[in-house]
This record gives structure tokens, C-alpha cells and sequence, in this order.
């Protein structure tokens, strides 16, 4: 019985192969970190597809700068206590139409191997959809509580991003 077991295991992470990653304790829950939207939109300065978590002030600084640079004026940058909380943003690049989104989904925190998973999920339209053709460029920036783990991006259906 514990050999198959062990074999239906194996299977399982073979199968998976691409979903794995060694950051992760297979063996430690992750902790969920709540969070909330600062702003989610489809249009942003930042034309380049970019995981980041900002832990400072002046890398928030830097990071809504460049966000609103197509912006005038600029509109002013959330408050954010640095000491107790932080922020997570993905931007998902420049798109030639509409109808494309990119959304964090879950925040969770593994205190052993000292990692920050993000778990994200990027949508784009079908080929042969209507959608508008207008350049756009989707984002979704979030604050959670500080967490001084190594971040980990993993977009849901694809292997996961340091």
C-alpha cells in the first residue's frame, strides 16, 4: 500500500512537472496574506510586462512615476506605511486591443524557505474575437501586509517567475 503511495506521488509530481517549484514546501501549509486594490485598469505607463513588490518608499515612488508617466497631471500615489505593509503590482505589457486583463489572485507567505507566493492570472482576448483594436496596457497593483519573503510569481496555468 505506502508503495503505491509513493508511485501515485511520483505520478502526480511528473505529471505536474511544470507547476512545481522548489521554493515551495510541499510539506508546509502557506499562510494566505490579505490584501486589497489599490487600482486595476488598462492603461499605465509601464509598457513592458513587470512582477514586482515594492518595498520602500522610493520604490513606490519610482514605480507610480513611471505607471503615471502618460498621465497629466499625475495623480498622487497611495499612502503606504512601509513599515507594516507593501505593495504587489503586476502590469501585463502592452497589448495591440482591448479585452485583456491581468488580476493577483492570492497572496500566501512560507515562513521556512522565507517566500512570497503571488499567484496571478493573466487573460487575453480569443483569436478571432471582436475586441477594440486600441493599444492598452492592463495592471493590477494591490497593498498587503509587509512580508519579507522572496517573491514568487506564479500565473495560473503557466510555471512559476522569481
Amino acid at each position: 500500500m505506502t508503495v503505491r503511495r509513493v508511485l501515485a506521488g511520483l505520478v502526480v509530481m511528473l505529471t505536474l512537472g511544470g507547476c512545481f517549484d522548489y521554493r515551495i514546501d510541499p510539506l508546509e501549509p502557506p499562510v494566505t496574506v490579505s490584501f486589497a486594490t489599490v487600482e486595476q485598469g488598462t492603461a499605465s505607463g509601464i509598457r513592458s510586462p513587470k512582477l514586482v513588490v515594492v518595498r520602500t518608499e522610493k520604490e513606490w515612488t519610482e514605480l507610480w512615476a513611471a505607471h503615471t508617466a502618460s498621465v497629466s497631471p499625475a495623480p498622487t500615489a497611495a499612502p503606504v506605511d512601509f513599515s507594516q505593509d507593501m505593495i504587489v503590482a503586476a502590469f501585463a505589457g502592452e497589448k495591440p486591443t482591448g479585452g485583456s486583463r491581468i488580476q493577483i489572485e492570492r497572496l500566501e507567505t512560507q515562513q521556512r524557505n522565507k517566500v512570497l507566493i503571488v499567484t496571478y492570472q493573466q487573460t487575453d482576448p480569443t483569436p478571432g474575437t471582436a475586441a477594440i483594436q486600441m493599444l492598452t496596457q492592463p495592471f493590477h497593483i494591490v497593498k498587503a501586509k509587509k512580508s519579507d519573503g522572496a517573491p514568487l510569481f506564479m500565473q495560473l496555468g503557466k510555471p512559476a517567475k522569481s
